[in-house]
């Protein structure tokens, strides 16, 4: 069935034919990120074979999304304005950003929550808005190296929520704490009008870099659907200079293999194409740290984590945050604010840990 869907996001004239097209179908649509595309493929050749009903609920479904997503577009607007005139340069990652830059409608694209980017320095001022602006958000786990965003919400109507996720590094793994950081995005970031005259988001080549690196930890759902749908329509979208900058910024940062994955998997689903000069640059790569999130084991992972930090310094100070998170952080995890718990909470954390 997975088959057949991506063989309809490959080519809206294929049909349907051979799938189970029913509730299931639509079921595992929407589990993918793709609900929208699948709608707008069977729209494509209105004479595709699909089982009685199943047009109707995607219609029905993509509807309903459109019409939350008006709420929350409205309301990122406003919220992004109000960054800016506080003067912290936020930039659209992700979801919002490529349904605004990629897709030829931006409900083909559906995200549940927004990613903003601010500098590091301006994680305080950030938080402090959004909080003034009615949002609510859990207890900061604290630390500099273990977290890299914080989320905040606010419900905007029944059923309809903004969800803000406030970065200031593209990943909690230390792998990538150097990784497109906000100080090289930020120059080179492309405006997305249709969020107001402040609002950008990365450049076609950043962007491309940061789908390959948001699919490598993720194991089994690395695979999912509309995270290769943004990859094949990235590299539609980049020219010989941005393959180069691409495959630059792959090597400077040795991201080369899980780049390569990436490429290769949206392809066989997909089927992207892209140069062989890349493939052949992303192919002829030494050990890279990064490649142990396309192997199983979570601790050659931290210790690959360990291995990328910059000397013994930054290197304890992770281990620290990560044994010894923020005690209010640890009271809301476990529900409770006894505080005298806390040393037995922190050793039941440590024991979880060292289990997975």
């Amino acid at each position: 069935m997975r088959e057949a869907l991506a063989a309809l996001l490959r080519d809206p004239s294929h049909g349907l034919r051979g799938a189970a097209a029913d509730a299931a179908l639509l079921q595992l649509a929407q589990s993918e990120g793709v609900g929208a595309l699948l709608h707008e493929a069977l729209a494509f050749d209105p004479a595709a074979p699909a089982a009685p009903g199943l047009r109707e609920r995607l219609a029905r479904s993509v509807f309903d999304a459109s019409a939350r997503d008006l709420l929350r577009k409205r309301e990122l607007e406003r919220v992004l304005a109000l960054f800016a005139r506080a003067g912290l340069e936020p930039i659209v990652l992700k979801g919002w950003a490529l349904a605004h830059l990629l897709y030829p409608q931006p409900a083909l694209r559906p995200s549940l929550d927004v990613d903003l980017m601010v500098p590091a320095a301006a994680r305080p001022a950030a938080a402090a808005l959004l909080l003034a602006e009615g949002y609510d958000t859990t207890t900061f786990q604290g630390g500099d190296l273990v977290n890299a965003q914080a989320s905040y919400w606010r419900d905007l109507a029944p059923g309809a929520r903004l969800t803000v996720d406030l970065h200031w590094r593209i990943s909690t793994s230390p792998l990538f704490a150097h990784v497109l950081t906000h100080d090289w995005l930020r120059p080179r970031a492309q405006r997305i009008p249709a969020l107001g005259p402040s609002a950008c988001g990365p450049a076609f080549a950043d962007a491309l870099v940061h789908a390959c690196v948001h699919r490598a930890p993720l194991g089994e759902r690395a695979d999912r659907l509309v995270w290769l749908y943004d990859i094949h329509l990235l590299t539609r979208r980049l020219d010989e200079q941005g393959w180069t900058e691409f495959a630059g910024l792959a090597a400077r940062h040795r991201l080369r293999a899980i780049c390569l994955d990436a490429l290769q998997a949206s392809a066989r689903w997909l089927g992207t194409e892209f140069p062989a000069d890349v493939r052949a640059a992303l192919s002829d790569a030494p050990p890279e740290p990064s490649a142990v999130l396309l192997r199983d084991g979570a601790g050659w992972l931290k210790w690959a984590e360990l291995d990328s930090l910059r000397g013994l310094r930054e290197r304890l100070t992770y281990l620290r945050e990560t044994a010894l998170p923020d005690p209010a952080y640890l009271l809301d995890l476990y529900g409770t604010q006894r505080r005298w718990l806390l040393p037995a909470l922190y050793v039941r954390r440590a024991l979880g840990w060292l289990t997975r």
